[in-house]
């Protein structure tokens, strides 16, 4: 599904980035022309003054450059190589995509820029912007106060869209280098969530996945998701899977999730049992695993299918071994010879045989082999019968999944 967002000034909850300013250097010139090299109107106070450039839409910047015959589709090639992306080719304006801007010092040595806001090429007109320094405890929420907002073209289905952006521009404690950020975030509505995006220090579609933060009447909703990550919305689940910010929408996938997740059924929890593992002769409760996932695998070495299943599962647990999941096998088996079947297959993990004694088979009901079942920390039964190509994969989706479910 895909959600709309609008550009909203401020960071929101998000920490402010920062890009470089693009300085204009005659020794240093690359090879993308953006325009004239200085800007006229410099103030004659404003020593070592020199013409930079801000862009805020590198993609579109470049493709009205290539249509215009300033750059060639090599250059572009190859920073597409670095910075995948694409544009609203159907767009045949010219986009106010960047802007040009005059930084320079004053007498006492403090930094100042003027914006050729009204894009004719002169800054006389234009007002001194202080530069203040870029302090390391910057507040997560970016203040507006240093801000100047400007007005930026943007493409949207080969139509024109005008957005004022706010602008800060920041220098390092050295005073050589400036920065600049775009202050502004995307703003999007979700039944009764709102959703905000990080978009950086600019609307650069390479940045095609920012950081998504989901927000109720009660604030912050699990933290800050990024490119694949999965969120809750209500009882709902999606995947993210960043934005289009041509179209600007946030792109969800909804994950379905088995009925049991919510249920409150004394049926969905697995029935209490107790065992002695196999080779340590220690006992093993349903009890002692509470708080961890929990693999169950009921299988015997007379079973085919079962054995066939054991060099994945044998890859899973090596795979999750250092993550909140036990592996435990539930054998219908003798003694003879169970333990060379174990060491020869490279079966790592606890094994109970399950007897007349403790009956393990008989509480949950076990019909057919081989059958496998993962249990919440909780011991609710989560799901039977996992894919066996994409066992580790299924589980780390389903252990993420109870998670936010847990959080109910």
């Amino acid at each position: 599904m895909r959600i709309p967002y609008t550009l909203e000034p401020g960071t929101a909850a998000f920490t402010p980035k920062y890009s470089l300013l693009f300085e204009y250097d005659e020794n240093t010139k690359p090879k993308i022309k953006i325009g004239e090299p200085e800007l006229s109107g410099v103030p004659e106070y404003m020593n070592q003054a020199r013409t930079s450039y801000l862009v805020v839409d590198y993609p579109q910047f470049l493709h009205q450059l290539l249509k215009s015959g300033k750059i060639d589709s090599t250059t572009v090639a190859k920073f597409k190589e670095e910075h995948p992306f694409r544009v609203d080719s159907s767009a045949h304006h010219t986009t106010r995509s960047y802007m040009a801007l005059v930084v320079g010092t004053t007498k006492t040595g403090q930094r100042i820029a003027r914006f050729d806001s009204n894009y004719d090429g002169d800054v006389s007109d234009e007002m001194d912007y202080v530069i203040s320094p870029l302090q390391t405890n910057e507040p997560l929420a970016l203040s507006l106060d240093d801000a100047l907002s400007f007005p930026f073209e943007f493409v949207v289905d080969g139509r024109l869209s005008e957005k004022n952006i706010p602008i800060i521009l920041k220098t390092n404690t050295h005073g050589d280098s400036i920065y600049y950020a775009a202050a502004s975030h995307g703003k999007a509505h979700l039944f009764d969530h709102e959703l905000s995006l990080n978009l950086g220090f600019s609307f650069d579609p390479s940045l095609s996945n920012p950081e998504l933060l989901i927000t109720n009447e009660n604030g912050p909703v699990g933290g800050i998701k990024k490119d694949g990550d999965l969120l809750r919305i209500g009882k709902r689940f999606y995947r993210y899977q960043g934005v289009d910010p041509i179209q600007q929408h946030i792109r969800l996938e909804r994950v379905t999730i088995p009925y049991s997740f919510w249920s409150k059924d004394s049926s969905h929890y697995a029935p209490y049992f107790e065992g002695v593992e196999f080779s340590t002769n220690k006992q093993i409760s349903l009890t002692d695993l509470q708080g961890k996932y929990v693999f169950l695998n009921f299988w015997g070495t007379w079973c085919g299918p079962c054995m066939a299943k054991i060099p994945s599962i044998v890859q899973a647990f090596k795979e999750l071994e250092n993550e909140n999941v036990v592996f435990l096998g539930i054998a219908s088996e003798s003694q003879k010879g169970f333990a060379k079947v174990l060491d020869k297959r490279q079966i790592d993990w606890p094994q109970i045989l399950s007897d007349s004694t403790n009956e393990i088979v008989e509480k949950f009901n076990i019909s057919s082999y081989p059958t496998t079942m993962l249990l919440g920390p909780d011991g609710k039964i989560i799901d039977v019968n996992l894919d066996e190509h994409t066992l580790a994969q299924a589980i780390r989706q389903y252990m993420e999944l109870y998670n936010l479910a847990l959080e109910e």
